[in-house]
This record gives structure tokens, sequence and C-alpha cells, in this order.
């Protein structure tokens, strides 16, 4: 059946492409990591050894592209190395998932993908993931609009801008080797993109049909961005809002509001701070754009989606951060303090990075590490720390 499958959108890519000349790519990443912690806080409970795991990811993709047309097929894995007594196993046990397989038009301006494939391209702040089902997104210099329609997703524990996370966790698509029922983790969303230069505009609406009877999201990002990418000074602002009702529940609306300010000097060093709130019982989504490790690497405590660690309840949080951001070297530097606590330092060298044909997005080795902690509030004992190290391929 896959293999009908796919030599249906071969042949719909070849009739659309015409004589377009023939491009193939491979795309994804291998690597792993080892995370071991450090305080007594760090060993589960019932046990007497400080929690550690090891383990590997990897993904193997490839994009044929007919001029403006492009079909993929991939494959992600993840696998458990080692990992101490009583901690879970991040990586599950089934070992390997079909995370590409799509047919994708793609002319610059006009994006659509059908099938099961990376959704980053859409730009949303919350629902980055690895989509079945549909996205579409048009971009003008001023305005672009995107829409979805996620039949199922899964993070593969990526979290983006966070070094490694998608090396420290892993599980696969839901409806994988089943029926790939329709409408058991449905979501409908899209969102307008404004651009005016200096300043952007980004309301969006999420519906999910679950839990319950469902759940509404609304809301907008406010950009702010002053200088250009490289130049002597930059300074970046976003401000955003989220208000957030699940159906069928009285008296259960929640909001989040979130303010976070970057300063760039010569395009390499940085340096910023934040603060977030949010209601009642808080807001979940698929993914965030926080700058937070802890999700990604406290043990025994880590998981896969990282947002309810930080957003899933009533919280008063504000951070300030620093860091490198090169060609070479990146560097993450952060504490947070209030209801979400958190001290992490992460580096990250990069020992080559060349563009290659026959690769997507070019060959790059990375080697790194770091040290994660939830800080040192005396308000409660906080006492949790992390080290961390990783290697990874992409290609």
């Amino acid at each position: 059946m896959k293999n009908k499958l796919l030599s249906s959108i071969v042949v719909t890519g070849l009739a659309f492409s015409g004589a377009q000349a023939v491009e193939v790519n491979a795309f994804g990443h291998i690597g792993g990591v080892y995370d071991q912690g450090l305080s007594n806080k760090n060993i589960p409970e019932g046990y007497t050894k400080k929690g550690a795991f090891g383990g590997a990811t990897g993904h193997l993709g490839v994009d044929i592209g007919f001029g403006s047309i492009h079909i993929g097929a991939g494959a992600y894995s993840g696998v458990s190395i080692y990992k101490s007594k009583g901690m879970p196993n991040r990586y599950g046990s089934d070992y390997v998932d079909l995370s590409d397989l799509y047919l994708k038009y793609d002319s610059g301006m006009l994006q659509i993908a059908v099938g099961r494939f990376n959704n980053e391209f859409l730009g949303t702040d919350w629902l980055t993931a690895y989509t079945q089902g549909v996205g579409f997104k048009y971009q003008s210099r001023s305005i672009g609009v995107w829409a979805t329609w996620m039949n199922d997703f899964t993070t593969y524990g990526y979290a983006p801008g966070r070094m490694a996370s998608e090396l420290a966790s892993w599980g696969k698509f839901p409806s994988s080797f089943k029926s790939f029922d329709i409408g058991k983790r449905d979501i409908i969303a899209g969102g307008v993109n404004l651009n005016f230069g200096f300043l952007t505009i980004d309301p969006f609406v999420h519906y999910y049909r679950y839990p319950y009877d469902g759940k509404l999201q609304a809301g907008a990002k406010l950009g702010l961005i002053f200088g250009e990418d490289g130049s002597a000074f930059q300074s970046k602002t976003s401000l955003r809002y989220m208000w957030q009702n699940i159906l069928g529940v009285k008296n259960d609306d929640s909001m989040l509001f979130w303010g976070d300010q970057e300063f760039v000097f010569g395009g390499i060093f940085k340096l910023g701070g934040g603060y977030f709130a949010t209601t009642k019982n808080g807001i979940s989504t698929v993914n965030n754009m926080t700058r937070f490790y802890g999700a990604t690497f406290f043990t025994p405590y880590s998981g896969i989606n990282g947002t309810e660690s930080y957003f899933n309840y009533k919280t008063n949080t504000w951070y300030a951060f620093t860091g490198v951001k090169s060609q070479f070297f990146d560097l993450d530097v952060l504490y947070a303090d209030g209801d979400y606590s958190e001290f992490s330092a992460i580096a990250s060298v990069t020992i080559f990075d060349v563009k290659t044909k026959g690769s997507l997005n070019g060959i790059a080795l990375k080697v790194g590490g770091g040290y994660v902690s939830n800080g040192f509030s005396k308000k409660r004992d906080l006492s949790l720390s992390n080290v961390v190290g990783f290697v990874k391929l992409s290609y």
C-alpha cells in the first residue's frame, strides 16, 4: 500500500514538472547525547542512583525536486543506549517511524505540502512539529497567510532554538502502523503575517478537536526589529498573547502574556530578558519558542513535550539571557526565576559545515554540552542539576 502511494506521488510530480531538471537531495541527522544528574533530587523515587540516560536519534530523508514540485520520503529513529535504574525510557520501544511521505509545491512565495512532513516552513510559534495532514503558506513582502490541518503530529523531541533537543528524546506519530484515524488528534489552525519592515503583527487561531469537546486558542505576536542582521547593533522585541478555552468545561478560560527583548551586538553577541504570566490553568500547545532547556535535560523529570513545564499552570516567571550565535560557536546562558526557575549554560562547537551537492541543508558536524539546574532560589528546595554532552552530524 505504501509503495503504491509513493508511486502515485512520483507520477503526479512528473506530470506537473514537465521537462524541469530533477534534483535529488538527502536531509536529516544522526547524533547522540548523554545526560547525567548531579544532585540527590535527580535520584528517581524509590532508587539510590542519580538519574542518567544516553540515547541516539537519526533521520534520513530524500527530497526529489522537479522545479517547484517536490516529493519526499524519510524515516526517523530513536534508541535508548543507557538509562539508570528508575529512569523512564525517553526513546520508547518502537525504534523507527515513517517521518516523511509528501508532495509539496514550493514557488518561494507559495508553499503547499500534503502527507507527512516537517511543518516548520509555516513559521508558527506553537505548532512546530512533523505533521500528518496539509500545510499551506503564502508570503509576500508585506503580507502572509498560513493554514494547516494536522490529522496527527509528533515533535520527535525537537524544541525550536534549543541545541540538541532532538537528540534527548524520541516518540513516533501515535497513528503510525495503525489505522491513521481522522478525528482523534486533529488540529485546524491558521494565521496572518503582516510585515511592515520594523513592525510585524501575527494573529492566529488554533482549534484542537480534543480534549473533551475540543480546545480553542487565539492570540497574536507583535514584533519590533530595529537594525539589520549582522549590523553593529540590533534590537528584537516580541510581545505575545494567547487565550485558551476547553470547550464543554465551564469557567476554564486561561491567558498567556509574554514579552521578550533581545539585543544583538555585531551580529554575534546577544543579551536580553523577558517575562511571562499565565492565568488559571495556563495553556498547552504542541511546541513553544521559549529559551529554556529544563524540559529537555532535567532528569528524571524531563520529557518529549516541554510546553507544560513552563505554561500549563498559573505562573509568573522572569528571565535574563546572554550568549553567542556564530558560524562555528554557539552559546546559550540563561537564568530564570519565579514560578519556573532555571540556570542553563549550553555550548556547541561546529567542527565543519559545508554546502555540497546532494545534501538539502549541507553537511555539518557539531559537538557540545553544558549544565542545567533549576536555579539558586532559597524560596524552596531547588536542587536539580544535570550535565550533558552531545554530538550531531546533520546533512
